[in-house]
């Protein structure tokens, strides 16, 4: 069975998205990859995946989950425009060594970090975390 990224919560339509959902998007970001002897590595905006899913307006928060359940993070919804989802290195899933198949990708700016193994987003429109002057990551409960 292929593999796919779930997309709940508070949402117009839960989804899930496959490595073939992935790669039909038009909203590729394709670049050669210095770690991986230039071979070119594929991604989708977060916000591309959560505008198509209906992510509702009063979101607050995306709860990330690996597909194991092992590693859970919760990130401020505005931060969803500098992550990405890692999917896809030359023309296959990205390999499960380098966080495959989805990996979330914070670009250092979270201190949440990236979540190898992504099995699944939760959108919440409770704020479950909020970052101060100090970018100290505050969890509400």
């Amino acid at each position: 069975m292929a593999r796919a990224l779930h997309i709940d919560g508070e949402v117009a339509t839960p989804r899930d998205f496959d490595f073939a959902a992935l790669r039909a998007l038009a909203q590729q970001l394709v670049e050669p990859s210095a770690l991986l002897a230039g071979r070119e590595i594929a991604a989708i905006r977060l916000v591309t995946l959560l505008e198509l899913a209906g992510a509702h307006a009063a979101a607050q928060s995306i709860v990330a989950e690996s597909e194991d359940g092992a590693y859970v993070t919760t990130l401020p919804i505005e931060s969803a425009r500098d992550c990405v989802i890692l999917y896809r290195v030359c023309d296959a899933a990205l390999p499960r060594g380098l966080g495959g198949p989805f990996r979330l990708v914070t670009s250092g700016r979270l201190r949440a970090g990236d979540v190898k193994a992504l099995g699944s987003l939760y959108v919440s429109e409770r704020r479950l975390v909020d970052v101060d002057d100090t970018e100290r990551v505050c969890v509400r409960v």
